[in-house]
């Protein structure tokens, strides 16, 4: 009988895992990374890029990101046209250490509920942005961006539009997509 009931435990342990791979890899469309180490185990890394097409865009509401951290800086920040949306780029990096930062800090992204061309983007562990803003003159979306102080940016937009946000990893980046209602 100890046997039998073994037996039924490791198949539920497996059916288990096999469950929770497929709702992981296939129903939340995350890439199967893996390795085998030495000793000949599966060792699974994360992904290191998240796809954008992963995340829908947004006219409301709050978008956030990131893991909570502290002592971190904004080095770069870009701002790139593409045929479909326009793009912010925020490269971040930690204060307190040489060592590269796998993900950046917590963020939310804030659409004004009074006046729809003001977003906030609240920046959670960060002491300091060490990068100029970028010229936004070519921009069809976009008027200006202005920093309050090291954990929050104001963008103010030229007219209501959808927006994304989501993190990339090597180097750790806020990303915010900006599409143009139609």
């Amino acid at each position: 009988m100890k046997t039998f009931l073994g037996y039924m435990l490791a198949f539920l342990l497996i059916l288990g895992f096999i469950s929770g791979a497929i709702w992981y890899f296939v129903l939340q469309k995350r890439p199967l990374d893996f390795k085998v180490d030495e000793s000949g185990r599966i060792v699974f890394n994360e992904p290191s890029v998240l796809t954008p097409e992963a995340f829908e865009y947004v006219d409301q509401g709050i978008v956030s990101g990131g893991k909570m951290q502290k002592d971190l800086a904004i080095t770069q920040i870009r701002f790139g046209i593409h045929p479909r949306f326009e793009r912010l780029v925020l490269q971040t990096r930690s204060l307190s250490s040489s060592a590269p930062i796998r993900r950046p800090g917590y963020f939310e992204l804030l659409k004004d509920e009074k006046d729809p061309t003001s977003l906030k983007l609240r920046l959670y562990g960060y002491s300091r942005i060490e990068a100029p803003l970028p010229p936004l003159s070519k921009s069809d979306l976009l008027e200006k961006i202005s920093v309050e102080d090291a954990s929050q940016i104001s963008i103010k937009l030229k007219k209501p539009v959808l927006f994304k946000a989501y993190t990339l990893t090597n180097p750790a980046r806020i990303v915010i997509d900006f599409e143009p209602v139609s």
